[in-house]
């Protein structure tokens, strides 16, 4: 085993990303696996889930999308240069974080790019979202707090060391 690398939960659901580039899906109530999402061509590094929809961030530069319940591949999301390290879901936006240093606002529905947010010195390593502030962790060393996720701008910068 390469160690797992990323999880979410979604209701009685739990997604994990271990570094054999699959996703694995479970139940919570049975403690059984439910399914395996192929299709990375690399280690799986982040996962989130929102409602049905499961995504998954690579060292292949992509995000892929599945259903939850049928477990439908839904579409690559392309536009990063580098490892997609962090996912975050707010409503119908997913965010991701890369290597490239900059984060990705997508549509869920559409696929579409929203917005790309640049700020960060060195790469995405975390994220996270709580109402409408989105905050990203870098290799940098700094915390940046972005509000209206819907037309974000930056608000704060944490110097954390």
């Amino acid at each position: 085993s390469d160690g797992i690398k990323a999880l979410a939960m979604s209701g009685d659901t739990l997604a994990s990303g271990p570094e054999d580039k699959t996703i694995k899906l479970w139940s919570l109530a049975s403690r059984e696996c439910l399914g395996t999402l192929t299709g990375h061509r690399d280690s799986v590094l982040s996962v989130a889930v929102s409602g049905d929809t499961s995504a998954s961030g690579s060292r292949d530069d992509t995000i892929k999308l599945w259903s939850l319940t049928s477990r439908e591949f839904l579409g690559t999301v392309t536009g990063h240069s580098a490892s997609v390290r962090s996912l975050a879901v707010s409503g119908n936006t997913l965010a991701s974080g890369s290597g490239d240093k900059t984060i990705k606002l997508w549509s869920l529905t559409t696929r579409a790019c929203l917005a790309t947010l640049a700020g960060h010195s060195d790469g995405i390593k975390a994220l996270v979202v709580s109402g409408d502030t989105l905050a990203s962790g870098s290799e940098d060393d700094t915390i940046k707090l972005w509000v209206n996720v819907d037309r974000p701008r930056l608000d704060q910068t944490i110097e954390h060391y």
